[in-house]
């Protein structure tokens, strides 16, 4: 019988030490769900344009005299958003180095309608607008630019645009 008590006692105390161990990687991976539904971005729109008084579209790197882009974060991310462009020849634009500059649309009109009740927290989301246009009324390059997203040291989003 004390045998037996000693291997219940054992098991029971793996099985704690098993509890514990799961308790912190669910609080971890909470944690890591958090930090994803918070750094998220989504509804991504890039395009060039032209023109002084009016933006007229275009997809020519000689054209083009501003690259404009466009997405979506939760409304509870109040971190800056900074960004880094990667050109086509490899040279990298940073809001330091470029003439780059966002700001967040606020649009008080948003509404959504739904047919069935919402249940549990609806998540609102606010427009960031991103504006490049190069130093010293530099052209842009023909190919590809590699544009990334980042709060608080971590990449929330990347895009891409391509210019003939």
């Amino acid at each position: 019988m004390k045998a037996e008590l000693e291997n219940v006692n054992a098991q029971n105390n793996t099985l704690k030490s098993n509890i514990n161990k799961l308790e912190t990687e669910k609080s971890e991976l909470s944690r890591k769900l958090a930090d994803a539904l918070l750094y998220q971005s989504d509804n991504f729109v890039i395009y060039g344009s032209r023109g002084k008084t009016t933006e007229k579209l275009t997809f020519r790197a000689f054209w083009t005299k501003k690259l404009t882009l466009n997405f979506d974060v939760p409304q509870n991310l109040t971190d800056v958003v900074s960004f880094k462009i990667t050109t086509p020849s490899g040279k990298t634009e940073t809001p330091a180095t470029a003439d780059l500059t966002w700001k967040v649309i606020s649009n008080p009109n948003n509404y959504t309608a739904s047919l069935s009740p919402v249940s549990g927290e609806f998540e609102a989301s606010r427009q960031v607008a991103m504006t490049y246009a190069p130093k010293d009324k530099e052209k842009f390059e023909k190919g590809e630019y590699k544009i990334q997203l980042f709060c608080n040291n971590i990449n929330i989003g990347n895009c891409r645009v391509r210019f003939k």
